[in-house]
């Protein structure tokens, strides 16, 4: 899938968009999550991933990217998604966005919700009963969250800490 944006100081922006293996882009994920959690900030919570979860994840078919390229071949972008039957109905199956983030350079126009959307439709393919994204504070009260509304998600609940 190739989306484009516009405007760019580049000129017009193209991402190339498709499913990779984790194990084939953990090491670009590990940079690009760093660059995340950097712009979260470390009052959200300590920065630590599992990767062997992930891993551990993907071995169980249960984890796929969609990653978002440049078209030099750089990550910029990626939804990773975790399917899995629910805990507390099993027999629904859930395509959960575990993280979502692309780069801030790469946002302007609508090359965000393009983003986005392709990451949703191609996870619909996969024929889940329920599509969740899962985000914080920080995202979903910003443009996150207005993308989501304008795909059709409900906000069913928050998460607490302290």
């Amino acid at each position: 899938m190739n989306l484009q944006s516009s405007p760019q100081p580049s000129g017009r922006a193209q991402l190339e968009c498709k499913w990779e293996r984790f194990t084939d882009i953990a090491s670009e994920l590990a940079v690009l999550s760093a660059r995340q959690q950097a712009e979260i900030g470390e009052g959200y919570e300590p920065y630590n991933p599992d990767w062997n979860r992930y891993f551990a994840f993907e071995r169980a078919g249960s984890c796929a990217v969609w990653a978002a390229r440049s078209l030099s071949g750089t990550l910029v972008g990626y939804v990773i998604w975790l399917t899995v039957r629910g805990l507390h109905n099993v027999t629904t199956k859930f395509a959960t966005a575990d993280l979502i983030y692309l780069a801030p350079e790469w946002r302007g126009g609508l090359l965000g919700y393009k983003f986005l959307r392709s990451s949703i439709d191609a996870v619909k393919a996969l024929e889940p009963d329920l599509v969740r994204v899962e985000t914080n504070d920080l995202y979903a009260a910003g443009r996150v969250g207005i993308l989501l509304k304008r795909l059709g998600f409900r906000r069913i609940g928050s998460v607490w800490q302290r």
